[in-house]
């Protein structure tokens, strides 16, 4: 703080050494400092304010309190707070202005960073929700009043929690971080220009929730111009991305709402966005959708489904059937998969379809898995108290599920309280856990293995794993997916998949099931080429536990298949 007086007389300026100090300027000589010198230094937007304050005081004596921003001679910015006041002589008139300035650019500069974190996202620097919706009003507005459209694109990066859990949250956070950069960076530079016809953007990118961007587009000519611009910033995105020596190759999902023929006020339209993103992931990777009205009317069924579901895995309205896996040379049970029902009350009995994806997408499928895997865990146990013949049971463990780092925990802890042992259970696991940092996977998969578990790879051949991958992993099981068994018998690609899943897992020592099997032809053509665990309709559709259970004192015995003798396939 330093304090300073002005002989209004003969214009003698006097300051302390602290003030000459904060200007940066050398005043020690009168007339050094003048009015016009002074307000030179003052920052423009509050020169004329100041300048006023001063003005009045000098004219009619009253005081002032001034906050304003300078600019001092070596080019720093600084921020302060001044108070003054007029002293008079004998006669009352003013004869100089006595006043204090104080520096408060640390206080300023704390208020305005508290003032971004307000309405920007901490993390990437980008517009928040708050923000977006701020900036996003005022567009829709000019939109409104020139009759002109908008767009709202809300953005979804696919399978990125995944990602996260596998390799971190450092990783992931540096991830979004460059996504945003790169959103940002295209929506304000060339690339919506290279478009034809060009577009004009509103440097308006805003991170809204988790890996979710949303864009406001203006002066669209066309709603399908909003689609090119995101198939551009899709392409954008799905460039791969190094971080700490990982390389990811990231999609992105992407939810259209036009002003304003889709919603006139930012909430609806950022709503309507978001509910057309749904159904893009639905379908996707990689997708992009408009908004139609049966989204917002499925987006409420969907809102209502996704409440019952949560009730129903805390109230243990779900329920587990069971598939026999056969020995089809021999017609003898060989283990059974666990596969999860949904009773209903208005809808009857649901299947996995019908509800695992909606598990999926609104994170409840962790919850789901941990009632899944304790509930089987039960199932055993009470088999064996019955005294039944003790069998290898396989349940499926998503992705999410799969990537918590106590996921060995839980599954011990599940076959602890039920008192079974782990030795009993097959945990199937998905072909895109293998592509999603390896090292992690193998080093989860070794100690679910050295506890007993068994692995399983479910729907073998349908994702991204090459047989480079799979030789990494140690896993005991490989399923051939139904797809490939449809039309085994055709030959063709299908068959001679199925014939190379079977033989690699001999070649790995592992044993392979068939999934899907609904016919005798089918059954004997891959028992003909070594493939004697089968699974499907041919033998048994999924039995609720009391018919399982009676399966299971009959001895499990189905008629045996024969070998089919066949051509070898064409592709």
């Amino acid at each position: 703080m330093g304090s300073w007086e002005w002989s209004l007389s003969d214009v003698r300026f006097a300051c302390s050494d602290e003030l000459r100090q904060l200007f940066g300027s050398d005043w020690k000589l009168a007339g050094a400092a003048t009015v016009e010198l002074f307000l030179s230094m003052v920052r423009e937007s509050d020169r004329a304010a100041v300048n006023a304050a001063r003005q009045a005081l000098m004219i009619d004596g009253q005081p002032y309190q001034i906050s304003y921003g300078f600019c001092r001679p070596d080019g720093v910015l600084r921020e302060v707070f001044e108070q003054a006041e007029a002293v008079r002589d004998g006669s009352g008139q003013i004869v100089k202005i006595e006043g204090f300035t104080q520096d408060i650019s640390e206080r300023v500069e704390a208020q305005q960073r508290i003032e971004h974190l307000a309405l920007h996202d901490g993390l990437t620097g980008l517009a928040n929700r708050q923000f977006f919706a701020q900036l996003a009003e005022v567009e829709l507005e000019r939109a409104r009043r020139e009759k002109s459209l908008c767009a709202i694109l809300h953005l979804d990066i696919d399978h990125f929690k995944s990602v996260n859990d596998a390799l971190g949250d450092t990783v992931g956070d540096q991830l979004l971080c460059a996504i945003a950069k790169r959103l940002s960076v295209s929506v304000r530079g060339a690339d919506l220009l290279a478009l034809n016809p060009p577009m004009r953007t509103a440097e308006m990118v805003s991170r809204i929730d988790g890996d979710a961007f949303t864009v406001l587009i203006l002066e669209v000519r066309v709603p399908e111009q909003a689609a090119m611009i995101a198939e551009r910033l899709q392409q954008v995105i799905a460039r791969p991305l190094s971080v700490d020596d990982h390389e990811v190759v990231l999609t992105a999902s992407v939810g259209i709402a036009v002003f304003p023929r889709d919603a006139d006020s930012v909430e609806a339209l950022s709503r309507h966005a978001e509910q057309a993103l749904y159904v893009a992931k639905a379908a996707g990777p990689s997708v992009c959708r408009f908004f139609d009205e049966e989204m917002n009317a499925a987006a409420s069924r969907k809102l209502h489904l996704e409440n019952e579901l949560r009730q129903a895995i805390a109230e243990n309205a779900l329920r587990l059937y069971f598939q026999p896996k056969v020995d089809a040379a021999s017609g003898r049970l060989a283990g059974a998969e666990a596969l999860v029902r949904w009773e209903h009350p208005q809808h009857g009995l649901l299947g996995p379809g019908q509800f695992i994806p909606l598990a999926e997408e609104s994170g409840l499928i962790v919850a789901l898995g941990e009632w899944v895997l304790a509930t089987a865990a039960r199932h055993l146990r009470q088999w064996t108290d019955a005294g039944l013949e003790p069998l290898r049971l396989s349940i499926n463990l998503a992705s999410p599920s799969f990537l918590q780092e106590n996921i060995t925990e839980k599954c011990c802890d599940a076959v602890r309280c039920a008192g079974v042992l782990p030795q009993q259970l097959i945990l199937e696991l998905t072909e895109s856990l293998l592509v999603v940092d390896a090292d992690n996977t193998i080093t989860r998969l070794n100690e679910l293995r050295a506890r007993g578990f068994a692995l399983s790879l479910d729907d073998f051949g349908t994702g991204f794993s090459s047989l480079s991958y799979l030789k990494r992993f140690p896993l005991d099981e490989l399923k051939i997916d139904r797809s490939f068994v449809a039309d085994v018998t055709k030959g063709g690609k299908d068959a001679a998949i199925a014939l190379s899943i079977i033989e690699l897992g001999r070649q790995f020592g592992m044993h392979v099931v068939a999934e899907g099997v609904e016919t005798h032809a089918q059954a004997g053509f891959l028992l003909a080429h070594g493939c004697r665990l089968q699974q499907g309709y041919l033998f048994s559709a999924p039995l609720p536990p009391d018919r399982f259970a009676a399966l299971l004192r009959n001895g499990g015995r189905f008629n045996p298949c024969l070998p089919v003798p066949t051509r070898p396939p064409t592709s």
